[in-house]
């Protein structure tokens, strides 16, 4: 009598043991997983500009001449503020979603994360009331549009 019990439980423990098997490969094979990497580039490549320009030399039109048109003009006060900017985007996306969770439970299981990053390059050149460049500024890497930051206080 004792042996017919030992096989009995043997035999529920392994149809147990096969049940959750079948029931994880369902979930597993009947689930939507992604996973998205998107990259976005606005503008053209900013790069220092060593031994091009010189302060007191350089005319406004030497820099539209060599760079062509920039992403932003300003003038402020008497000065012309000329922006070249980049920016690059990159964002990642991954989700799980357990779709006959919604027959079974009522519910669905849904899991996503998500994160984006925003870099800026930017070449900033500030000239005089008489067109020649007076300042140049170079900023790589910044987590915010150079006139944001430039006009912050």
């Amino acid at each position: 009598m004792r042996t017919k019990q030992l096989t009995a439980s043997h035999f529920n423990r392994r149809r147990l043991a096969w049940m959750l098997l079948a029931a994880v490969c369902l979930t597993v094979f009947s689930s939507c997983l992604s996973y998205r990497f998107t990259r976005r580039v606005q503008g053209v490549s900013v790069q220092q500009p060593q031994g091009l320009f010189a302060v007191g030399q350089t005319t406004l039109g030497d820099v539209l001449t060599t760079l062509g048109a920039p992403d932003t003009i300003i003038k402020i006060d008497e000065q012309d503020l000329l922006v070249y900017e980049r920016s690059v985007f990159h964002q990642n996306r991954f989700s799980l979603g357990i779709p006959l969770m919604d027959v079974a439970l009522g519910g669905s299981v849904d899991v996503s994360a998500s994160g984006g990053l925003t870099r800026y390059d930017s070449l900033a050149f500030f000239f005089g009331a008489d067109g020649v460049l007076a300042q140049v500024a170079v900023q790589e890497g910044s987590a915010s549009p150079y006139l944001r930051t430039l006009f912050q206080d």
